[in-house]
């Protein structure tokens, strides 16, 4: 038994690895999550790192109205949004709103200043 689950996380690890390998443009990133006085280590692929079209909808949003409160409301895309778990859901709002922050200070520099 516990050599069946030895082989089988080898396994996944092979793959883990071999996939950076294969595609170099998908960067892995590993987190650590303390819970329970337990470590976790995380790794997340980000496939797609391509800011252009939130960069659009951001410009777009602070054009029409600047102090919008709603802006994450515009920013989330409802097809990805609703296929996701709780615990994605808060992964993916988080991330959001680190890249409308990163966004809106590139818009502010480009537009504003």
């Amino acid at each position: 038994m516990a050599n069946d689950l030895r082989k089988l996380a080898q396994m996944a690890k092979k793959r883990l690895n071999g996939a950076s390998k294969e595609n170099e443009s998908v960067k892995t990133n590993t987190y650590t999550v303390y819970k329970n006085l337990y470590k976790y280590n995380h790794k997340i692929k980000i496939v797609k790192n391509d800011d252009g079209e939130l960069y659009q909808k951001v410009c777009t949003v602070l054009s029409e109205n600047f102090d919008n409160p709603f802006v994450l409301s515009e920013l989330v895309e409802p097809a990805v949004y609703d296929h996701l778990t709780d615990e994605e859901k808060m992964r993916y709002m988080l991330n959001i709103i680190d890249k409308y922050n990163l966004l809106k200070q590139k818009y502010i520099k480009e537009h504003i200043a």
